[in-house]
């Protein structure tokens, strides 16, 4: 591969995003005025330009328009609300008050509310909307305005009343099979292991070893032929596993330090960047049998590497390292450190 030197390149973005404030009330658009709400958020019906109350309304109509379908899509229409997941308990945040702690006995700040009905285990706040009238969040200490002292705020869901007609909600979503299969897979190295997990549902579907390699750092996919590429640092391998049951299909030894991984589909390339200054590149044969191509040499500490997959060119970045410190008690093999100054950009082509 042909390769171009750039110079010391340092760009930054800031991207600002305008953040709508939660609807409160909702406009008839066959009038010209505000359609009237009414809220119980003192346990009392009354026109939410009266309450003396900080206090977020989503009507039936405001989470439809808004996609918000399940307690945690909350926060996308309610300012200053933070709704958190660990391990299947709810970890509500209110302009910064609630707990991340969870199990039995701990109680949030927030209050979680179906109907008026305190909801204390924090698992059943979890849940998907349905048949629901509006939801009110509560900003600020509530006092026992619900039967239990909140600091952080209240969220309480109202259902709708029974009718006497009949009316049914439905919802029709289409795609190709396979696609938005809504899965991440995370390189765990401390376990020698891939994660697979499941965003749907928010849980560590399965654990897959890495074996032969091992401290998996860069990770790359093949998602037409359903393949990962893992690349770990101890022992120094690539190795190639089944998307769909972590089988191992095939590996490589690679030099010390990888830190980036990545595929080409056009070209059937995975390339794999090393901080000894190395650029292993093998060829997806068949979505079974992969080679190695060549091993380009670049510099030391060209380790993270991006690609361009319209130019085919690859970019990795690296500078000029002094000799590495005297070993100590708390560092006995120290690493040489980068000179100021020094950084570059190194890009590589066919």
């Amino acid at each position: 591969m042909r390769r171009f030197l750039l110079g010391a390149v340092a760009t930054s973005f800031v991207v600002a995003a305008g953040i709508d404030p939660s609807v409160a009330q909702t406009v008839d658009s066959g009038t010209s005025g505000l359609q009237e709400i009414i809220v119980t958020a003192q346990k009392r019906p009354e026109n939410i330009n009266t309450v003396p109350i900080v206090i977020s309304v989503l009507t039936n109509q405001d989470l439809i328009q808004s996609r918000v379908g399940t307690t945690q899509e909350l926060e996308w229409a309610t300012p200053g609300l933070v709704f958190g997941n660990t391990n299947g308990f709810a970890q509500p945040f209110i302009r910064g008050i609630g707990t991340d702690l969870i199990g039995p006995g701990q109680d949030s700040p927030v209050g979680f509310y179906l109907d008026g009905v305190y909801l204390p285990w924090t698992p059943s706040v979890l849940q998907q909307f349905g048949d629901i009238s509006r939801i009110e969040v509560l900003k600020g200490p509530q006092g026992t305005l619900y039967g239990r002292n909140t600091t952080g705020g209240a969220i309480n869901i109202i259902t709708r009343d029974p009718e006497q007609t009949f009316s049914a909600d439905a919802s029709v979503s289409g795609g190709n099979d396979g696609y938005g299969k809504g899965t991440i897979y995370a390189s765990i190295a401390d376990k020698n292991e891939i994660a697979l997990i499941d965003t749907q549902a928010l849980t560590i579907r399965s654990r897959w070893p890495v074996a032969p390699a091992g401290s998996p750092t860069a990770l790359a996919i093949d998602k037409e032929h359903r393949r990962l590429f893992s690349a770990g640092r101890a022992p120094q391998m690539l190795v190639v596993l089944d998307a769909d049951n972590g089988h191992v299909i095939q590996s490589f030894p690679i030099s010390a330090g990888v830190d980036a991984a990545a595929y080409e589909a056009e070209t059937g390339l995975v390339f794999a960047s090393t901080r000894e200054g190395m650029i292993h590149i093998f060829h997806e044969d068949s979505p079974d049998k992969f080679s190695e191509v060549e091993t380009v040499n670049t510099e030391f500490g060209a380790k993270t590497m991006g690609l361009d997959s319209k130019t085919h060119r690859l970019f990795v970045d690296t500078a000029d390292f002094g000799p590495p410190a005297n070993p100590t008690a708390d560092q006995p093999h120290p690493r040489r450190t980068a000179i100021s100054g020094t950084f570059r950009v190194l890009v590589y082509g066919p």
